[in-house]
């Protein structure tokens, strides 16, 4: 709880702007989860637990019948490395076992930065708030 409201205290301007912000696929998803956003509904627990659950419950009902196509796990558990190289069917050699690397460094995931893919949605425009591409 205290991870998503500093967050989301931390992201709701831009969110909430129409001359910018956020990429607008990132404002949809973030709006379509914590709906209604406003300051007053993501200081409270009780709301915040609720759309979670709501978001969950929509998962599990997407997937229902695909269960092959979907993985849950605790990433704080020693196994769960292993079982998502497992779904993804990557195999791990010798020696490179191990455990989920840490990417939140100062309360921000700098780890984002560093991936690279055509499918990857930068929150912004290379860091710029720009309303013309969005």
């Amino acid at each position: 709880m205290p991870s998503i409201k500093q967050l989301l205290h931390r992201m709701i301007i831009n969110l909430q702007r129409s001359d910018g912000g956020f990429n607008p696929h990132l404002k949809r998803c973030y709006n379509d989860v914590f709906s209604p956003l406003t300051p007053e509904n993501i200081a409270q627990d009780d709301f915040l637990l609720q759309c979670y659950q709501r978001h969950q419950q929509g998962i599990y009902t997407y997937f229902k019948d695909r269960s092959k196509d979907f993985l849950t796990i605790d990433v704080s558990d020693t196994s769960s490395y292993q079982q998502l190289l497992s779904f993804l069917g990557i195999s791990i050699s010798l020696g490179k076992e191990g455990g989920f690397e840490k990417i939140n460094i100062g309360g921000k995931v700098k780890a984002w930065q560093d991936i690279n893919n055509v499918l990857k949605i930068e929150s912004t425009n290379k860091g710029r708030i720009d309303k013309t591409l969005y």
